[in-house]
């Protein structure tokens, strides 16, 4: 099977559109097309179109450099296939066309610098350009542990009111300690013993957790940024912080279980469809499952004795 075929495979077992992917990878829908039909000269040669095969496994959730070796490999067989049907074709030319081609090839030497130059200068464009996203991507980290080691400074200053510092750069903590979290990657808060001695207990953060019961695929993102986009394995759990909206997308709603805290989630969906939900700190409790009524056990007054 052919890699556009088994693309377009995982697509439709994930019950995703092209239209979908397009809109969250920024890649015109025709150009989804050519690459599900291995009409990959059809697309934008160069580095671009090593791009546009990652960017759409990559929302898959599955191999990115597997996949574009395959692209550059199907390039290369028609590349092939068509230099072949080229010399079968070919009889020997006349001296007029034999001169056009010299001039014509004389023609491309002259222009091949400028083209290299070009090729170069988009080359280095695309790599300074994801340098770039991954440096924003990262940016929370400098930015929250900064935060958390000037409460430990602003703590140890006599006189200095380090709860509101707290909330201002949106810190929680206890005594100076702050529970970071950075695209899903949760660490553990921890507690400073008081003046007293005593030990205070841990306060626990929104964590979302899920869960899958059989192999179901599973996409976590919040704004532009994509957590997790792929298969789970029966068993396998990831977990993400609830300090910012989550927007998941399940593939098996009925094959994964959603908790936040120990606190189970309901049925999210039907069998065959896809369930998309937007979860966070203030909502999360409106998809907990409802517990069965228990109705009291009869009391004393209630039995009834024999006289």
């Amino acid at each position: 099977m052919s890699l556009g075929a088994d693309l377009k495979r995982e697509r439709e077992v994930r019950g995703i559109t092209l239209e979908e992917i397009a809109r969250e990878t920024k890649i015109r829908t025709s150009l989804l097309g050519y690459i599900e039909a291995d009409r990959f000269d059809r697309l934008p040669a160069g580095v671009f179109r090593q791009s546009f095969v990652r960017s759409y496994a990559r929302y898959l959730g599955i191999d990115e450099d597997k996949s574009v070796r395959e692209c550059l490999l199907a390039q290369d067989g028609l590349k092939s296939a068509r230099q072949s049907s080229r010399v079968a074709q070919t009889t020997r030319p006349s001296l007029g066309a034999r001169l056009k081609t010299r001039a014509a090839g004389a023609k491309s030497a002259a222009i091949l610098p400028s083209v290299v130059a070009l090729l170069g200068a988009l080359t280095i464009f695309y790599f300074v350009e994801v340098r770039a996203r991954t440096d924003q991507d990262s940016s929370n980290v400098p930015k929250n542990a900064g935060a958390a080691q000037l409460l430990q400074d602003k703590a140890s200053t006599p006189g200095s009111d380090s709860n509101d510092h707290r909330q201002l750069v949106g810190v929680s903590g206890s005594g100076g300690q702050a529970g970071l979290s950075v695209l899903g990657e949760l660490a553990p808060k921890r507690s400073t013993e008081a003046s007293s001695g005593a030990k205070p207990a841990l306060v626990a953060e929104p964590t979302l957790h899920i869960k899958a019961r059989e192999q179901a695929w599973v996409r976590v993102s919040t704004g532009e940024i994509t957590l997790f986009s792929g298969m789970l394995r029966a068993d396998e759990t990831r977990s993400f912080s609830l300090q910012r909206p989550l927007n998941v997308k399940l593939g098996n709603p009925l094959g994964t279980q959603l908790s936040v805290n120990d606190q189970v989630f309901g049925q999210l969906g039907e069998p065959g469809k896809t369930k998309t939900i937007l979860v966070s700190p203030d909502n999360y409790q409106s998809f907990l499952a409802v517990p069965d009524p228990v109705g009291p056990s009869p009391g004393p007054s209630q039995v009834s004795t024999l006289n």
